[in-house]
C-alpha cells in the first residue's frame, strides 16, 4: 500500500498497488502531516505539524485497513519537527529545533525516555535497522556556531554512543541506511556513508545531497528540488556507486518526498504540483501520475447545465469539476476525453462541448458529452488547429468553433449537430478571431484580433464577410449581445494608445458605436458578460468592472476574491461566478458574488494536497 501525506488537504491517501486512486482517505487525527512512516506490523504513523500560531501537533497510528487512529500521541509534543519509529513500533519525536527528543514505547501514548544529551535544534530523525537512533542537530539553527553535529544513540537505553562533528555548511539532515545497515548521511552539497553505526566513514558521493531512499536492490534515489542545479531531478546510483547511472528529470518538479515498494517501482512526490509520478525500475519516464490534488487547478471554463449545476475546466489537471446548484461540493469529475480543457458550452439538447487544447487533432480537439454522461459521445478535431476559446451554437444547433487564437490565425470551422467533419469554413486563414458571437437574426461576428484589429460580420450561411466594423475596434478579445441586440466590444487598447482599455457599443447592423465605455480601466477590457438585469461586467487585470444598462458611467468595481480572473458567467439567480486562473498557492478558485454585490458570497476551494510524506506498507 502507498501512503501519501498532504500537509495543506490534512489527509492520507492510500494507494493499493498500481492504483491510481485511493481506496480510502484518512482525515481523522492529521492535520498538517509532515511525515509518515509503517511499522513491521502494518500499523500507519503520521507526524502532524498542526496549523496555525499556535498548532496542535500529535503523532496519531492507524491499525492496517482503519482511517480512525488507535492511538494519538500528543504527550510532550508542541510543534512537531521530526518523528521516525523503529521495527518494533517504538516511536521517536522532536519539537521544530527543539532540545530534547521523546521515546515513546510500542503501543502507548506517555514518554519513556527524554533523550537531551547532545541534542540541540533537532533537524531529522532517523533509526538503523539495528534500533540505533540518529538525530540530526543544528546549533547553527539557534546561534552562530560553525559546528553543528549527527549524534547516535544506543537502543532501548539511548546512551550517546557515537558524535560526527560537521561545518555549519555541511549541517547533517534526512539519513538512510542499505541493505547492510550502513548510515548515509545528507551533507549539505553531497551524501557520506559510514559503517559501524556513523564510527568509520567509507566514502563521499558528491553532489548527491537532498531526499533519498533505497530499493531493495541497493540502488540509491536521491530527489533534487527545482532550486538546485536549475530543475528537479532524480539521480540514480547502482550499490556502492559514487557517480550516478542515470538521471530522472521527466515528471521531475519540487520532489519533497521519494520511496519504493517492493517491486521496485519509484514514487516522486512533486509537491507543488500536487501528484505523484510513477517510475517503473530503470526507467526515466513516469509509467503513471497520480495526482492528488483535492480543488480546483487553474479554472479557465465555466459553464451551466438546465438544472443549474455548475461546470468548471480545470486546464492544468485536465478535467472537468461538475457541482451541485448553490454546493461548493463536488458532485463528480469528467476525465475521460480531457486534455488541458479551456471553454465549455452547451447546446440546445443539453449536450456538452469541451475544447482540449491538446490530443488526438494536431494541436486540440471538442469532446462531446451526453447530459449527465462522463463519457464523450463525439470528438471533433478536423479543422480544428491551436487553443480554442471560441464555441458558439445556432438557431439549428449547428456548432462554430475559432480555433487557434491568437497565434495560428485559422479559418471559423463549422460542423452539423452531432458531426465531427467540417461543414464549412468561414473566413480566410490568419484572420486570428479570438471570440465570436451570434445575434438573434443568425449574423455571426467573429473578433479579429490585431492592431488595430476588426470585428468581421458574416450574413447567415455565407464565408465571406458582409461587412467588417473598424471604428471603436482596438485589439477586439471579447463579444456579447445584450437583450436588445446591442452588441459590446472590449478592447484590449482603448482608442487612445496611452489609454489601456475600452468597450464599445453598437446598434443592432450599427458600423460606429453609439457608446464608448472608459472610466476604470488600467489593465485592458477582458471578455464582456451582460446580468440577467442588463449590467455590464467586464474584467479588468485583477477586478470586474460593472456599469449599468445604457450608461458608460462605473458603479461598482470587484477587487475582493480575485486572482487572475478569466471566465464569468451568471445563473438564474443573477449570482456571478467567477473563475481564478490563481498567481499564488491556493488562489486557483472560483469566486461567487450576489447580484450586484462586490462581497464574496462562497469560493470554490483551489487544489490544497502538497504531498510532503509518503510511505509504502504491506497490502492489507
Amino acid at each position: 500500500m502507498l501512503y501519501v501525506a498532504n500537509r495543506w488537504g490534512n489527509s492520507v491517501f492510500v494507494y493499493e498497488p498500481g492504483r491510481d486512486r485511493p481506496l480510502r482517505v484518512i482525515t481523522a487525527g492529521v492535520d498538517a502531516p509532515i511525515a509518515t512512516a509503517v511499522d513491521a506490523a502494518g500499523d500507519l504513523f503520521v507526524g502532524n505539524q498542526g496549523h496555525g500560531r499556535f498548532p496542535r501537533s500529535s503523532v496519531t497510528i492507524y491499525a492496517p485497513g482503519d482511517a480512525k487512529p488507535i492511538r494519538t500521541i500528543t504527550d510532550g509534543i508542541k510543534e512537531l519537527g521530526a518523528m521516525a519509529i523503529d521495527r518494533a513500533g517504538d516511536v521517536f519525536a522532536a519539537n521544530y529545533r527543539g532540545n530534547q527528543v521523546y521515546a515513546y514505547l510500542a503501543g502507548t501514548r506517555k514518554i519513556a525516555k527524554t533523550i537531551s544529551n547532545g541534542v540541540v535544534g533537532v533537524v531529522a530523525l532517523g533509526v538503523d535497522p539495528s534500533g540505533y537512533l540518529y538525530v540530526s542537530n543544528c546549533q547553527h539553527c539557534l546561534a552562530p556556531v560553525k559546528e553543528v553535529t549527527l549524534t547516535i544513540y544506543t537502543p532501548r537505553t539511548f546512551k550517546l554512543f557515537h558524535t560526527i562533528v560537521k561545518s555549519w555548511r555541511d549541517q547533517p539532515a534526512e539519513t538512510d541506511f542499505d541493505n547492510s545497515g550502513n548510515l548515509y548521511l545528507d551533507a549539505g552539497s553531497s551524501i557520506d556513508v559510514y559503517q559501524d553505526h556513523g564510527t568509520k566513514r567509507l566514502r563521499t558521493i558528491g553532489g548527491a545531497a537532498g531526499i533519498f531512499c533505497f530499493d531493495a536492490l541497493g540502488n540509491l534515489y536521491s530527489a533534487q528540488p527545482k532550486y538546485i542545479n536549475y530543475g528537479g531531478r532524480v539521480l540514480v546510483y547502482a550499490p556502492g556507486a559514487e557517480t550516478p547511472e542515470y538521471t530522472i528529470t521527466d515528471g521531475v518538479y519540487a520532489p519533497l518526498a521519494v520511496t519504493t515498494d517492493a517491486a521496485g517501482n519509484l514514487y516522486v512526490a512533486n509537491s507543488v504540483q500536487n501528484e505523484i509520478s510513477v517510475y517503473a525500475l530503470g526507467g526515466s519516464t513516469p509509467s503513471r501520475t497520480i495526482q492528488v490534488a483535492t480543488g480546483l487547478v487553474d479554472p479557465q471554463g465555466l459553464a451551466f447545465d438546465r438544472a443549474g449545476n455548475l461546470y468548471v475546466a480545470n486546464t492544468y489537471s485536465s478535467n472537468v469539476y461538475v457541482y451541485a446548484p448553490g454546493s461548493t461540493k463536488l458532485l463528480r469529475t469528467i476525465e475521460s476525453g480531457t486534455v488541458n480543457p479551456t471553454a465549455l458550452r452547451f447546446d440546445g439538447e443539453g449536450n456538452l462541448y469541451v475544447s482540449n487544447t491538446a490530443g488526438i487533432g494536431p494541436s486540440g480537439f471538442i469532446g462531446v458529452y451526453a447530459p449527465g454522461e462522463s463519457e464523450p459521445r463525439l470528438e471533433i478535431s478536423k479543422g480544428i488547429n491551436g487553443a480554442t476559446y471560441g464555441l458558439a451554437f445556432d438557431a439549428a444547433g449547428n456548432l462554430y468553433v475559432a480555433s487557434g487564437c491568437p497565434q495560428h490565425g485559422e479559418p471559423i470551422t463549422v460542423y452539423a449537430p452531432g458531426k465531427r467533419n467540417v461543414l464549412r469554413t468561414i473566413g480566410r486563414a490568419g484572420i486570428n478571431p479570438c471570440a465570436i458571437a451570434l445575434d438573434a437574426s443568425g449574423n455571426l461576428y467573429a473578433a479579429v484580433v490585431g492592431l488595430p484589429g476588426d470585428v468581421s460580420v458574416f450574413a447567415p450561411g455565407d464565408s465571406e464577410p458582409s461587412y467588417m466594423v473598424t471604428k471603436g475596434v482596438n485589439y477586439p478579445e471579447g463579444l456579447a449581445f445584450d437583450s436588445s441586440g446591442n452588441l459590446y466590444v472590449s478592447n484590449g487598447r482603448g482608442g487612445n494608445s496611452r489609454r489601456w482599455g475600452s468597450v464599445s457599443v453598437f446598434r443592432p447592423g450599427a458600423r460606429r458605436p453609439f457608446r464608448r465605455i472608459t472610466e476604470g480601466f488600467k489593465s485592458g477590457a477582458g471578455d464582456p458578460v451582460i446580468s440577467p438585469s442588463g449590467d455590464l461586467y467586464v474584467g479588468d487585470g485583477n477586478t470586474i468592472q460593472v456599469y449599468r444598462p445604457g450608461d458608460a458611467k462605473l458603479i461598482l468595481t470587484i477587487r475582493q476574491g480575485l486572482h487572475a480572473p478569466t471566465s464569468a458567467v451568471f445563473d438564474s439567480a443573477g449570482n456571478l461566478y467567477v473563475a481564478n486562473q490563481g498567481t499564488t498557492r491556493g488562489s486557483s478558485t472560483v469566486t461567487v458574488y450576489g447580484p450586484g454585490s462586490g462581497k464574496v458570497l462562497r469560493t470554490y476551494p483551489a487544489a490544497r494536497a502538497f504531498p510532503e510524506a509518503l510511505a509504502v506498507g504491506p497490502k492489507r
